[in-house]
């Protein structure tokens, strides 16, 4: 009997022995910390319309210099050109030239998110704004903001807060409210010549105009509506002959508020 329990106390211990050894040995290596990877590389400003960036100042401003664009000319008189939601700084491109032969200095540039901005999150509004301040930052004596669409709910927003006030501010088929922000609302502090236009066959644009008008307290403002579907910078475009009264609107009123 005592040779029985002897065995089994052997058997026990070996047992735990054996279990011992399964959940022991050396701890687990720490897992090695892994750093996050870079961002992809943004494109360079203009690398879409290679020929229409040929010539131009490639810059990047804003925050952590994420904004990138290209500056046209070298005058006093600065325009800022702002984009629309389907395209990139190439929409404005040939006509940033056209401009800057006639003296101003224009810049261009991508929203966030898109081509050389890639690495860029803040929005609309904000980019619009942080354009502005660089063309000033570099010595712009006057600035009038021109926006396509979606650009020109940012122009209008960021020329409303502006402060000293922009020169001028041209918006062709701005929505009042994009990309959280409220365009309609902002005019309420327009002080700015302004300029809205849109197509009356163009879903709701030419009755923003007229809301746009209507809240817009500056002393000159003015509104062109045209028949047909245009929008945005199809206005500018010279191989759109049904535009042209737009195109020369636009002309126009920059002559008259800020010549070259």
């Amino acid at each position: 009997m005592a040779r029985a329990r002897l065995l089994l106390t052997t058997f026990a211990v070996a047992a735990a022995l054996t279990l011992t050894a399964c959940g022991g040995g050396d701890p687990a290596p720490a897992e090695t910390p892994t750093t996050p990877l870079p961002p992809p590389p943004a494109a360079a400003p203009g690398a879409d319309c290679p020929e229409d960036a040929a010539g131009a100042q490639p810059v990047h401003f804003g925050p952590g210099e994420t904004l990138g664009g290209l500056v046209y000319g070298t005058g006093d008189k600065a325009l800022v050109l702002t984009h629309q939601s389907d395209g990139t700084l190439c929409q404005w491109a040939p006509y940033a030239k056209t401009w800057a032969e006639q003296g101003y200095r224009v810049l261009v540039f991508d929203f966030s998110r898109r081509s050389s901005s890639q690495n860029s999150t803040v929005d609309t509004a904000t980019a619009a704004a942080e354009a502005l301040k660089y063309v000033r930052s570099t010595g712009a004596t006057g600035v009038t903001m021109i926006g396509a669409s979606m650009g020109a709910t940012a122009a209008l927003v960021a020329a409303s807060a502006a402060q000293p006030p922009v020169t001028a501010v041209i918006s062709l088929s701005a929505p009042t409210y994009y990309d959280g922000s409220d365009a309609l609302k902002a005019v309420a502090n327009l002080t700015a010549p302004v300029l809205y236009a849109a197509a009356d066959g163009d879903a709701q644009y030419a009755q923003n105009v007229e809301k746009l008008m209507a809240a817009t307290p500056a002393a000159t403002k003015k509104s062109v509506i045209i028949g047909g579907s245009y929008h945005g910078v199809d206005f500018i475009d010279p191989k759109n002959a049904d535009v042209g009264k737009i195109r020369d609107a636009v002309a126009d009123f920059l002559a008259a508020q800020m010549p070259a």
